[in-house]
């Protein structure tokens, strides 16, 4: 959010210098200044801002106050009012009224617990290097180390959160590097990876489409080539809609719509139960050498008659016919 607005600011301070130089240095430039917006942005962002604009305008220091407290909401001058009071904002210098806004919005958190939850900071599935270490800016702010020890923790805290694998093994490779370094190693490895993943990407749409495409003209093929067959007659060169045995009575049902040779019925009856024989076993063997006979299930459909097959059979030594 940081590095937003000090684009937003540097935008802002690039297009008041053009319209300057296009009107004249000597006409003034109004530049309308977005109020403050506690669910976009902290107080500390908002009077960086509002400094920039007084700089700009050129507000003269007696004025800045009042300018301060236009810029202020409906819902935020009332909290001001109220912080102050006996006292009026209007009574007041810019620096008084910033402190009183400021302690309320934005007490200064506790160190330990600040410093806690930069530690603990992982890159977040899906978000970018540099979104992952403007966080890590921003967290760190409240751990009060100073300048050097600054960029070491976020240089360690930064390779020990980051969840590509492959940047990771191409860090451990160097030996102790500075923060700026790691981050250009690891945007160099994302940017890619990235490219790497777009170009594997429109290959496999490719692919797909091209299997998506075959597979309908293999459907279309397979349903011009399905073979007819007929309910009705059992025909094979058209449908039962155009049967002409559409109308006809079946000899064997004596329903109207098919001939005996496609009748369901005809079909049934032809074919007799299955008999079944259950497996038994009765008594016990009279000794552990005896083998019990078992009588085996067998299938009988009775639709064909076969000579028995004949076998010769020998146990030891002895021929049985």
């Amino acid at each position: 959010m940081e590095q937003h607005i000090a684009e937003l600011l540097k935008q802002n301070k690039e297009l008041i210098l053009a319209l300057q130089r296009t009107h004249g240095s000597s006409q003034k430039v109004t530049v309308q200044f977005e109020k403050f917006d506690e669910e976009n942005e902290n107080f500390d962002c908002f009077f960086e801002r509002f400094q920039t604009y007084l700089d700009v305008q050129n507000i003269p220091a007696d004025r800045r106050a009042k300018v301060f407290i236009s810029s202020l909401s409906a819902k935020l001058y009332q909290l001001l009012k109220n912080l102050l009071a006996p006292d009026l904002p209007s009574d007041q210098n810019l620096d008084k009224l910033k402190n009183a806004l400021k302690q309320h919005l934005t007490p200064k958190p506790l160190i330990i617990p600040s410093s806690h939850k930069f530690l603990n900071r992982k890159q977040n599935e899906g978000e970018s290097i540099n979104s992952y270490i403007a966080e890590l800016r921003a967290l760190a702010i409240n751990c009060d180390y100073d300048s050097n020890m600054l960029n070491i923790m976020l240089r360690d805290v930064f390779v020990s959160g980051l969840r590509d694998k492959a940047i990771l093994d191409r860090l451990f490779e160097e030996d102790n590097i500075d923060l700026e370094k790691t981050l250009q190693i690891a945007l160099a490895m994302e940017k890619a990876c990235k490219g790497a993943n777009d170009i594997m990407g429109q290959g496999i749409k490719a692919v797909y489409a091209g299997k998506k495409q075959m597979n309908k003209k293999s459907n279309f093929v397979s349903k011009q080539k399905k073979p007819l067959f007929c309910s009705r007659c059992t025909g094979t060169d058209h449908v039962k809609e155009k049967c002409r045995f559409i109308s006809s009575k079946c000899n064997f049902c004596s329903k109207v719509g098919h001939i005996q040779r496609a009748c369901f019925s005809a079909q049934k009856s032809k074919t007799k139960p299955v008999k079944q024989k259950q497996v038994s076993f009765n008594g016990k063997a009279e000794n552990k050498n005896e083998i019990p006979v078992f009588e085996l299930n067998s299938i009988d459909s009775g639709l064909h008659e076969q000579s028995p097959i004949m076998i010769n059979l020998k146990i030891k030594t002895v021929r049985w016919n």
